[in-house]
């Protein structure tokens, strides 16, 4: 039957190359490529029968709600969907995640951060976008209060 993603990433010698591929464009070792695949295997299997993870998907696994909107959810998504099909798929999963390895440099970190407040993408962070992604943190921070 083969691996859940052969999809995405051909049988186990092509799987191997490219997750060397993926390991030689990021900060990541072939070994943590491998763990990212097994947790991208496990999330989308949560959300979708064709290993890849939409933005409703995606903010269910984020949220566990997809009936709410969240600004940060939505923009975060659209970072991890580089080439703007509505959908993330491994390689990009890794990419975006390569942001977040401690060998990535404080500039990239930076432009990251940016980009996501940066909603309307001017190349500026207006006051209006920073009110909306005020308010958005709010909302999906309140905690929730157990009735007794």
């Amino acid at each position: 039957m083969g691996c859940v993603c052969s999809k995405h990433l051909g049988g186990t010698r092509t799987r191997h190359e490219n997750i060397s591929l993926l390991a030689s464009q990021t900060f990541f070792s072939d070994a943590e490529v491998e763990v990212l695949h097994e947790l991208f295997t496990k999330l989308t299997s949560c959300v979708s029968s064709d290993n890849l993870i939409t933005k409703e998907g995606f903010q269910f696994i984020l949220t566990k709600d997809t009936k709410r909107r969240s600004l940060s959810t939505e923009r975060m998504f659209g970072l991890f969907d580089m080439r703007n099909d509505e959908a993330i798929d491994f390689g990009e999963f890794v990419h975006s995640l390569n942001i977040f390895h401690p060998n990535s440099t404080q500039r990239d970190k930076a432009l990251f951060a940016f980009r996501l407040y940066d909603t309307r993408q001017t190349g500026f962070i207006e006051p209006e976008e920073v009110r909306r992604s005020s308010l958005s943190h709010k909302i999906t921070r309140t905690p929730k209060v157990k009735e007794n």
